[in-house]
C-alpha cells in the first residue's frame, strides 16, 4: 500500500492529515529554488543510510509496527534503537522555499547542529547539517538530482 495518494493540488498522507508542505505545483509556483530534489544521509563514520526524493515528507526513525505508517529512511540495520531512536523521530518537509526539519515529539529529542530543536517547530536545514536523533548523528547532503532509487 502506497503511503501517499496524488492529485493536481493536494498530497493526503497515510497519517490522514494535510502535509506540512504546499502541493508540488504550488511549490513549482512559487519558485523555491532553495528546495533540492533529493537528500543523502550519512552517519558519522561516512557510511551512506539513504538517498530519498524531498518530493514528499521524509519521515526518519525506526522500523514501524506492522499496522503503523511507513518511515521514509528507517535507521533499525544501524542500531536505532540502541542509539534512542524513536519509531517516528523527525520529519523533513519542505516550507516556504526551504527543507525544514521537525522534531516528532521524540523521547530522546532532536539536535540540529547540536542545539536542541523544540518539538515540532520547523527548523531549516542546509547542506552539510548534523541531526542528531538521540545519540545517533547523520549529515544531511543536498542532491542536484533526484536520487535514482529509493
Amino acid at each position: 500500500m502506497s503511503a501517499y495518494t496524488n492529485d493536481q493540488r493536494d498530497v493526503v498522507t497515510i497519517f490522514n492529515r494535510q502535509p506540512w508542505r504546499l502541493s508540488v505545483a504550488d511549490n513549482k509556483a512559487k519558485g523555491e529554488k532553495n528546495i533540492p530534489p533529493g537528500v543523502r544521509f550519512r552517519l558519522e563514520d561516512g557510511t551512506s543510510v539513504a538517498e530519498v526524493s524531498t518530493e514528499k515528507e521524509i519521515v526518519i526513525g525506526r522500523k514501524p509496527r506492522d499496522r503503523d505508517p511507513n518511515v521514509t529512511v528507517q535507521l533499525d540495520e544501524h542500531q536505532g534503537h540502541k542509539y534512542g531512536v524513536s519509531r517516528y523521530h523527525a520529519m523533513i518537509i519542505a516550507m516556504q522555499g526551504h527543507l525544514t526539519l521537525r522534531d516528532l515529539d521524540s523521547v530522546n529529542g532532536t539536535l540540529l547542529n547540536g542545539q536542541r530543536c523544540i518539538k515540532l517547530h520547523s527548523y531549516v536545514l542546509r547542506s552539510g547539517d548534523v541531526i542528531s536523533l538521540g545519540q545517533m548523528k547523520l549529515t544531511i547532503e543536498f542532491l542536484d538530482e533526484p536520487p535514482q532509487y529509493q
